[in-house]
């Protein structure tokens, strides 16, 4: 909201959130459901406010954004699928120029495009 505002572009509405605390299964499906309405909602109207409004930069600031969520989505997924997954412990790599995570070992990030290989957090 603070990068549009910043352009004197409109900031989509924000949807409603009540948040409910069930299994570690539900809380990751949900999650996943979370993420899904994030990437399908408020940054495609966000990406499409920035194109119509002459500030493609910042479109494709929020498409990267976009891009993590999507792998957010895809990690909550794999997780309600199988929670005993969960248990064990399990590296992540993040990118350092953008923060997309991943639970896949890549040489460079699939959204920024950043060279160097994603660090590893476990």
């Amino acid at each position: 909201a603070a990068l549009l505002q910043a352009h004197g572009l409109p900031v989509p509405p924000e949807a409603s959130v009540s948040p409910k605390s069930g299994s570690t299964e539900e809380n990751l499906r949900a999650a996943f459901y979370a993420e899904t309405a994030e990437r399908d909602g408020s940054y495609r109207e966000a990406i499409e406010t920035c194109k119509n409004n002459g500030a493609p930069a910042i479109a494709k600031v929020f498409d990267q954004t976009r891009d993590s969520e999507v792998e957010h989505a895809n990690l909550c997924n794999a997780g309600a699928n199988n929670p005993s997954s969960m248990k064990a412990p399990k590296s992540f790599y993040v990118c350092g120029e953008c923060g997309y995570t991943t639970d896949v070992k890549l040489p460079y990030c699939p959204s920024c495009q950043h060279k160097h290989p994603l660090a590893v957090v476990e």
